[in-house]
């Protein structure tokens, strides 16, 4: 199972996403932990709980319950995930947006997007997507990507999350790769697999940034690492270059909602600073007032 990632689950029905979580408690020996709305005497008729660690969400006090409080749930989830790996499924994201507003709950994912990074866990977000409006499915799923629950789970431990449908993954783009375009003509922006530290050399960061140059992005900060003789100083600085990038895909990808409504002069804009790096906090919150509108 891939580590570090944060996904998003559309569906009608929990009981797929329990469906899907008792067959990988037969077949996995990860650690497996539900934050679930409903409590223990119903989760029994759907799941062996002596395989998975479960916490109700409410606001009755007893063993095994955890308060719908976003610093309190905040903090229990980064203890939580400090040790060890596996697969947290949080549902509830709906009750958390009526007690707590959009805004807040949306921080909160930010938050846990965070944590869950630098962890050897997963954490998966289920909702029903009728419960949010259009421009807010668009910003949860950019911080947490959708993931399809798959029809069938191989008998392996180390089975990767897909990755989101909407942006490709790849490992590097070797010369003269095809890449689709977008509408002004520039290469479409796709996620690259991360580059752990471990193994990390001036070889593997080179392949990095002339993938990086393919797909049209000025990653000029990065390269003073190609001339460093210190593997873990190069490492911090590509790091910090790959998370830039990694937020101008899944921008690009917001940009390809706005141009598909005709806004044609503020996407050449916006993909103009995509690719430069510059600003992305900034287009960010450009992006959420346009799609909003």
């Amino acid at each position: 199972m891939s580590r570090g990632q944060v996904r998003t689950i559309t569906c009608d029905d929990i009981s797929a996403v329990h469906d899907w979580l008792d067959h990988r408690l037969e077949l996995s020996s990860e650690s497996h932990i539900l934050i679930s709305r409903l409590p223990p005497r119903r989760l029994l008729e759907r799941l062996d709980l002596s395989k998975v660690e479960t916490h109700w969400l409410t606001e009755n006090q007893g063993e095994g319950a955890l308060y719908p409080h976003l610093e309190r749930m905040d903090s229990t989830i980064r203890q939580r995930v400090a040790n060890g790996n596996g697969i947290i499924i949080l549902e509830g994201l709906e009750l958390l947006i009526g007690m707590h507003g959009w805004d807040a709950v949306i921080t909160f994912v930010r938050s846990l997007v965070d944590a869950i990074g630098t962890s050897l866990w997963s954490l998966l977000l289920p909702l029903n997507p009728l419960t949010l409006e259009p421009q807010q499915m668009a910003m949860l799923t950019r911080e947490a990507p959708r993931f399809e629950l798959p029809e069938h789970i191989e008998d392996e431990d180390d089975t990767p999350l897909p990755e989101p449908t909407e942006t490709p993954v790849v490992t590097e783009l070797s010369e003269g790769a095809t890449l689709d375009l977008t509408e002004d003509g520039s290469p479409r922006l796709v996620h690259l697999v991360r580059l752990p530290q471990s193994g990390f050399s001036q070889a593997l960061l080179r392949k990095r940034i002339m993938s990086w140059r393919r797909m049209g992005l000025d990653v000029s900060e990065v390269e003073p690492a190609l001339s460093y003789d210190d593997d873990e100083r190069a490492y911090r600085l590509y790091a910090v270059v790959e998370e830039k990038v990694r937020l101008a895909v899944e921008l690009d990808r917001v940009v390809d909602l706005l141009a598909s409504t005709g806004e044609r002069k503020n996407s050449l804009k916006f993909r103009f600073k995509i690719r430069q790096l510059t600003g992305l906090e900034e287009v960010m919150r450009s992006l959420d007032l346009l799609v909003g509108e």
